[in-house]
Formats: C-alpha cells, sequence, structure tokens
C-alpha cells in the first residue's frame, strides 16, 4: 500500500495515515509502528517509511508540503469543516474533549467546524474511500472490528487526510479523519481531558492535528512532537501553531473540475 500511496501523492492526489501507538506490555518485544506513515509512541519514538518532509520552519511539518507545484494541500478555509462522529466506542467524555480540541484548532486558524451528526463510516486509510454526502471529516471512536489497525493493544489512534489539485495551482484537502481506539480508553490506557500529555485530549490535538495537514514537529513543547509522556503539551504548541497558520492562509481553494 505504500508505494501506491506514494504515487498517488505525487501524480493525482494523496493521503498519509498517522498514528499513535502506546507502550508495550513488559512481556512484549518491540513493536514497529502502523500505518502508512510516522506513529508516535509514549516515551519512544517510532517512525516508518515515509516520513513526513520537512517544512521551512524546523519545529513543524506537513503532510502534503508540495500538493502540486510547490504548493501545500491545505483545507478551504473560506468554508467550514462538516464533521460527522461515530459514536461506538464514545466514552463519556468523549465529546467533551473533542469539542475542546476542535475549538483550540479554530483558535489557531479561524476554521470553523460544522457538526453535521453521527455517522456508522469508518474511514479506512484508503484513498478510495467514499465519504457520506455532505460530510468532510470524521472523528470516531471505533473497536479493532472496525479499524483493524488498532487490533494491537499498543494502539491508540489514527488520523489522516486526502487532497485533490486546486484551481489555484496547490492541494485542497477534501476529507480527513481522526480515530480513537475505544478499547484504550476502556482499558485505561488514556484517560480523560487535557490534564495529562497521555489523556484522551493530547490524542485528540494530535489525531485532528494530522487530519489538519500537519505532520510531526521537532520541538517537544509541540503537540505534534512524535513521543509523548505524562508532561507532554496538552495545548498546541508554538511550531503546532505556526503550522496551523500556514495552513489556513493564502486564500479560498477550489478543487479541480
Amino acid at each position: 500500500m505504500g508505494s501506491r500511496l506514494r504515487s498517488l501523492a505525487v501524480t493525482l492526489f494523496g493521503i498519509v495515515l498517522l498514528g499513535l501507538a502506546l507502550p508495550a506490555p513488559a512481556t512484549s518485544g518491540p513493536l514497529a509502528a502502523r500505518g502508512s506513515g510516522a506513529g508516535w509512541s509514549i516515551g519512544r519514538l517510532v517512525s516508518v517509511w515515509p516520513q513526513p518532509a520537512r517544512s521551512e520552519i524546523a519545529d513543524h511539518t506537513f503532510l502534503f508540503p508540495d500538493g502540486r507545484g510547490g504548493s501545500l494541500a491545505r483545507w478551504n478555509p473560506c468554508q467550514p469543516i462538516r464533521y460527522a462522529v461515530n459514536t461506538s466506542d464514545l466514552p463519556s467524555f468523549g465529546l467533551a474533549d473533542l469539542q475542546a480540541a476542535l475549538a483550540q484548532v479554530t483558535a489557531a486558524t479561524g476554521i470553523r467546524f460544522e457538526y453535521v451528526g453521527t455517522t456508522d463510516f469508518v474511514p479506512s486509510g484508503s484513498p478510495v474511500d467514499s465519504y457520506p454526502a455532505g460530510v468532510d471529516a470524521v472523528v470516531g471512536w471505533v473497536s479493532a472490528a472496525q479499524f483493524p489497525l488498532f487490533a494491537s493493544p499498543t494502539e491508540a489512534g489514527y488520523g489522516g487526510a486526502q487532497w485533490v489539485p486546486s484551481t489555484s495551482g496547490g492541494g485542497v484537502i477534501t476529507h480527513g479523519y481522526a480515530l480513537v481506539s475505544g478499547a484504550a480508553i476502556t482499558r485505561g490506557a488514556v484517560g480523560a481531558g487535557f490534564s495529562s500529555g497521555v489523556g484522551e485530549g493530547h490524542l485528540l490535538l494530535h489525531e485532528v492535528g494530522h487530519m489538519m495537514g500537519l505532520g510531526h514537529a521537532a520541538n517537544p513543547a509541540d503537540v505534534m512532537y512524535p513521543t509523548n509522556t505524562l508532561s507532554s503539551a496538552t495545548s498546541y504548541g508554538p511550531g503546532d501553531l505556526a503550522g496551523l497558520r500556514q495552513l489556513s492562509s493564502g486564500g479560498c481553494l477550489q478543487p479541480v473540475g
């Protein structure tokens, strides 16, 4: 799948999938990161091919730095992102944490989020995913049966996005997602709120950051840094904010065709 995704990203459209890995049980050996992009884990760096390309600013990266003609692929900042929620494994605190995370994105970018209801749809990370009509993004709490990459007890979240060429010469992100493993919360591996670097707040900020087009950061003060601890950031840091601002600047975008 990796080579196919790389080819599509260079030609017509792109998709990148990034995830969060939890530490392995003490009896387990080293674990590889899952997904087509790069993973992060509590307390250690995990990475797999391909790494997102570095941006000009060292403390953030973009999933699609050269969407078309050397321009970033980003969401159209002139319209809201219509999102649906998959509540299959939703914890009692999940929606409150999600609203707080999306509020941080809106504060940084000016891009609004419009809730359009619940959905049973679970993005697979495939470039041929067919999202429900009227839905640009899906945020969900799902099981391993619904999202097989969560079969490992060390996997807690995944985020990604897709883009197509835009009429302005760059790329426009058309769909994205942020998924949380309901089992990771049930086991207590991920807690509620934003008070801890291993809480759901940090996880949602990280995966929604990928959904918005951010890659991993080089600065440990940023949410998008690829390792985390109890003391990791629970709000977007300077590099995260710089990247989000760049992803929301440059005027309106429309897909080609």
